[in-house]
C-alpha cells in the first residue's frame, strides 16, 4: 500500500517558486532604502512577509499620517 502512494507522485525540477500574490506583492521589488505607508491594521503581517521576503524592516509611527505607520526596508 505504502508503495502505491510513492508512485502518485512526480518530482520535478526547475520550476519556479511563487512567492506573493496580491496586496503585498509589490515588496518583492522593493530595495533597501525603499518605504511604503502602511495602515496600522495591517502592522502584524509586516514582520513575517518581510521575513519571507529575507528582508530586514523598520517600522516608526513618528511624522506619519493618523493610523498609518512608514515601512522601510533596511537589509
Amino acid at each position: 500500500m505504502e508503495d502505491n502512494l510513492v508512485r502518485c507522485f512526480r518530482i520535478e525540477q526547475d520550476v519556479p517558486y511563487t512567492r506573493i500574490r496580491g496586496k503585498w506583492a509589490f515588496m518583492e521589488k522593493m530595495q533597501v532604502g525603499d518605504s511604503f505607508l502602511l495602515p496600522e491594521k495591517d502592522r502584524g503581517n509586516m514582520r513575517p512577509m518581510a521575513k519571507n521576503l529575507g528582508f530586514k524592516i523598520k517600522l516608526s509611527k513618528i511624522n506619519q499620517p493618523e493610523g498609518f505607520l512608514r515601512c522601510w526596508r533596511v537589509g
